[in-house]
C-alpha cells in the first residue's frame, strides 16, 4: 500500500509540472506555460519615439510565442510625457522570418526613457525583460536664425553638428543618423554656451568647445561638453580658463586624448581632466592672430596651423601673412616652418582655416591657398579656382574664394569647402567644395540654396566619396552686405567675423525679413545634394 501511495504521489507532481528533469523549474521558464523574458533589449532614439530591438526568450512557454510588448518608462518625469506608452510586435505565421522589433511613439524629446519587454502566448504575458540602457527620444533638425560651424562624422551614418543661434546667443547641436538631421541641443542646459567646433573619436564620444559669453562684450569662459551617444555633460577641468578669446578648434583620437585652443591658449584632455597652458602661438595669438585649426592624427602628433606674427596696423584685407604652422609629438610643441608661396600670388593673406592630418606624414592645410605637409617639409599645391579667385580680388574685381573647412579620409584623398565669389563681387556667395586626388584640385558641383549667401563653414569625410558638409545660407540686408565687402575674406571665422561687424537690431531685423539659416549638404557616392 504505502508503495503505491508513493507512485501516485510522484505522478500528481509531474502532472502538475511541478517536478522536471534535474530539478526545479529551468532557468527563464514559467511555471504557467507562458514565455520566459526577453534579453538584449537596445532602444534607439528616433523622433519622439524609441525603436526597440530585442532577442526572444530561450524559453517560449507551453505553446508558441504570438506577439511581444514594449513599453517605455520615462525616468526624466515618471508618470507623464509617455511613461508607460507601448508598441507590440506580432509574429508573422506564414513561414516570414521574424524581425523583433517595434517603435514606442507619442515620447517626449529630451527626456529619458528605459524599455522593458514581454512575450505572449496563448497561455498569457511572460516574464518582463531587464530594461534597456536609457535613451531618448530627439526631434528632427529645424531652420534656426544662426548657423552651423563644425561637423564631425566618426561613421557614414553618424555626424554631429554643431553652431549659434544668434536669437539666444546659444549653441546649437544636431546628430544625422544617415539618413536625417536631428535636433539635440536639449540634451544639455546651453545658458549662452556658444558652439565653435566638435569633434568625436567615436558615436559614444565627440566633444563640443564651447565659449561662455562670446559674444556679450565680456571675458570669454571655456567649457568643453561631451556627448556620448545619448547625452551632453560638461567634462571636468583643472580650473576655467577665461580670456578675451573662445575655443575655435578641437582634434580627438580616443576617449583618452584631445588638444584644443584658441589664439592665446592651449588645452588638452587626458581621459580625466582638461588642463590648460599658454599656447606656442600666444604672443601672436595676443593680436589677433596665432594657430586658427588643429588636426591629431594620435596623441603623440598633432598639426596646428595659423599665422605667427602680428596683423599689420590698419590691415583689413590685402596684409601680407604668410601661413605657419607647429607640430606636437607626444612632449614639446616645435614651430615647423611652411613653404614659400609664389610671388605671382601677390600681396596675400594666407593664414590657413583649416588643417587634417591622416598621419604623421600626411596633412592638408587649406585656406586661400593649400599646402600639404610630407613628414617633412609643406609643399605649395595650387588650387587654380581659389588662384584665379585670388588674383582677380586684387586686381578689385570680386573677392577671392576662400576654403574654410578640410577633411582627408585617407592618404591621396581630401575634401575642402568654403565659398567662392564671381565677378564683380561682394554678392552673391555661392558654396565651394574641392576635392584633392592625391595630385591636383578638382571642383565638385554643389547647390546653393539661397541666392545671396552660402557658405560652407565645416566638412567631415568618412571616406572619399561620403561626406557631410555645413555652414549658413543666407539673404541678408543691404547693411549686411557692404559690411562684408569691407571684411574682405577671412576664413575660417569669416561669417562670424560678418555677424558680429554688423548692429544686433540689424541681425535680429533679418532673422525675421531676411532669415538667416543653417546650410546643410550630404555627399553620398560622390554627389552632393542638401540635407533633410
Amino acid at each position: 500500500m504505502r508503495k503505491h501511495l508513493l507512485v501516485l504521489v510522484a505522478t500528481a507532481e509531474v502532472m502538475a509540472g511541478t517536478l522536471a528533469v534535474g530539478g526545479g523549474t529551468p532557468a527563464g521558464a514559467t511555471a504557467t506555460g507562458t514565455p520566459g523574458a526577453p534579453t538584449n533589449v537596445v532602444a534607439t532614439p528616433g523622433d519622439h519615439q524609441l525603436s526597440v530591438t530585442w532577442t526572444p526568450p530561450a524559453d517560449p512557454g507551453t505553446s508558441p510565442i504570438t506577439s511581444y510588448a514594449a513599453t517605455a518608462s520615462d525616468i526624466t518625469s515618471p508618470g507623464v510625457n509617455g511613461d508607460g506608452n507601448q508598441c507590440t510586435y506580432t509574429v508573422p505565421t506564414d513561414g516570414s522570418s521574424e524581425s523583433d522589433t517595434c517603435a514606442v511613439t507619442g515620447l517626449a524629446a529630451g527626456d529619458s526613457y528605459t524599455v522593458s519587454v514581454t512575450a505572449l502566448n496563448q497561455s498569457g504575458s511572460g516574464l518582463a525583460s531587464s530594461a534597456s540602457s536609457s535613451a531618448t527620444p530627439i526631434t528632427p533638425a529645424s531652420d534656426f536664425f544662426g548657423s552651423l560651424e563644425g561637423v564631425s562624422c566618426p561613421a557614414v551614418s553618424y555626424c554631429v553638428a554643431v553652431g549659434l543661434d544668434f536669437t539666444t546667443l546659444d549653441g546649437v547641436a544636431e546628430l544625422w543618423n544617415g539618413s536625417e538631421w536631428f535636433d539635440i541641443t536639449n540634451r544639455v542646459s546651453m545658458n549662452g554656451k556658444q558652439l565653435m567646433a566638435v569633434s568625436c573619436a567615436s558615436s559614444s564620444f565627440c566633444v563640443a568647445a564651447a565659449s561662455l559669453n562670446l559674444y556679450s562684450g565680456q571675458r570669454t569662459t571655456s567649457v568643453f561638453l561631451e556627448w556620448n551617444g545619448r547625452s551632453w555633460s560638461e567634462m571636468p577641468a583643472s580650473a576655467a580658463v577665461v580670456d578675451i578669446w573662445g575655443v575655435f578648434f578641437i582634434s580627438c583620437t580616443s576617449t583618452l586624448f584631445c588638444m584644443a585652443g584658441s589664439p592665446t591658449t592651449l588645452y588638452t584632455w587626458d581621459g580625466a581632466g582638461w588642463t590648460s597652458a599658454a599656447a606656442p602661438w600666444s604672443e601672436a595669438g595676443a593680436s589677433g592672430e596665432g594657430a586658427t585649426a588643429i588636426s591629431c592624427a594620435s596623441a603623440t602628433f598633432c598639426m596646428a596651423v595659423g599665422a605667427n606674427a602680428p596683423q599689420p596696423p590698419g590691415c583689413i584685407t590685402l596684409c601680407s601673412m604668410p601661413p605657419a604652422s607647429w607640430a606636437w609629438n607626444g612632449s614639446v610643441w616645435n614651430e615647423v616652418p611652411t613653404t614659400a608661396l609664389p610671388a605671382d600670388l601677390g600681396i596675400v593673406n594666407a593664414t590657413p582655416s583649416s588643417v587634417s592630418c591622416v598621419e604623421p606624414t600626411y596633412c592638408m592645410m587649406v585656406g586661400t591657398v593649400t599646402e600639404l605637409w610630407d613628414g617633412s617639409v609643406w609643399n605649395y599645391e595650387p588650387d587654380a579656382a581659389a588662384e584665379a579667385g585670388l588674383k582677380s580680388w586684387q586686381s578689385g574685381v570680386g573677392i577671392q574664394d576662400a576654403l574654410a573647412s578640410v577633411s582627408c579620409p585617407e592618404v591621396g584623398s581630401c575634401t575642402a569647402v568654403g565659398f567662392q565669389t564671381p565677378p564683380p563681387g561682394p554678392l552673391p556667395m555661392d558654396t565651394l567644395v574641392q576635392r584633392w586626388d592625391g595630385s591636383q584640385w578638382t571642383q565638385i558641383p554643389s547647390p546653393s540654396p539661397s541666392p545671396v549667401v552660402n557658405v560652407l563653414e565645416g566638412v567631415s569625410c568618412v571616406d572619399a566619396i561620403d561626406c557631410q558638409m555645413v555652414g549658413v545660407r543666407w539673404n541678408p540686408p543691404t547693411q549686411a552686405a557692404h559690411r562684408h565687402s569691407e571684411i574682405g575674406p577671412v576664413g575660417r571665422q569669416s561669417v562670424t567675423t560678418l555677424l558680429q561687424a554688423i548692429p544686433s537690431e540689424v541681425l535680429r531685423n533679418a532673422g525675421t525679413s531676411n532669415p538667416k539659416r543653417p546650410l546643410r549638404l550630404t555627399e553620398v557616392a560622390g554627389v552632393i545634394v542638401g540635407s533633410p
